[in-house]
């Protein structure tokens, strides 16, 4: 006799406004952006999620040894009145090269970077809340970033990890 256990994950999702809600208890949760890859949204591990751009978003369900994947739910509704500002994002963080700061409401006036050895390698005056840098020439390893929004000094790190 043999018996054969076959454990569902819950994908279903519920938005309420523009938070997104895995319906799944229990479980691992990364959310990611469908428009991006399906690549990880760092820092994005909780049961709910509430974007701060428009786009479209699901979660990685991860329960019992199984991972699975909700549908993308399109967030559309954000503007100036229903932004929340969450601070700054780095994603992918890991990234192979490319990859994309999310000031926020906030535009940065400034983004240095150094290499681990302290040497500037890059600087940008970004023109929009979102930045999208190109570091493929560049090796592997742990970059800071020095950003400036609001008079305020934020630092950051970001690696870079080749495929």
């Amino acid at each position: 006799t043999l018996t054969i256990t076959v454990n569902t994950i819950n994908i279903s999702t519920t938005l309420n406004n523009v938070t997104i809600t895995t319906n799944q208890l229990g479980a691992s949760y990364q959310w990611i952006d469908c428009n991006n890859g399906n690549n990880d949204i760092v820092g994005e591990s909780n049961d709910s999620f509430t974007p701060t751009i428009n786009g479209n978003y699901a979660v990685k369900i991860s329960l019992n040894g199984c991972t699975a994947i909700s549908n993308c739910t399109e967030i559309s509704a954000l503007g100036l009145t229903t932004s929340i500002k969450k601070g700054i994002l780095i994603y992918p963080n890991p990234t192979s090269g490319i990859f994309y700061i999310d000031s926020g409401n906030t535009k940065l006036t400034d983004i240095i970077i150094f290499d681990n050895l302290g040497r500037m390698i890059f600087e940008s005056k970004p023109i929009d809340i979102i930045t999208t840098i190109n570091l493929n020439n560049f090796s592997e390893g742990i970059y800071i970033l020095k950003m400036f929004q609001d008079n305020k000094e934020i630092i950051k790190k970001l690696k870079i990890q080749k495929k």
